[in-house]
């Protein structure tokens, strides 16, 4: 059975080097930071939705 893809986003309060060496280090996990997104600034809230 293939292993399912990991995904993760990455709060604003983690610098986004940490986002670019994770990407680095796992190319199989899909990896974003909310900058990426253009969510910086939202309420936790908004990013459960």
């Amino acid at each position: 059975m293939p292993e399912a893809s990991l995904r993760f986003l990455i709060d604003q309060n983690v610098p986004f080097a940490v986002t670019e060496w994770l990407r680095t280090l796992r190319p199989d996990w899909t990896i974003q930071h909310v900058k990426d997104l253009g969510f910086e600034g939202k309420p936790d809230n908004f990013l459960y939705q």
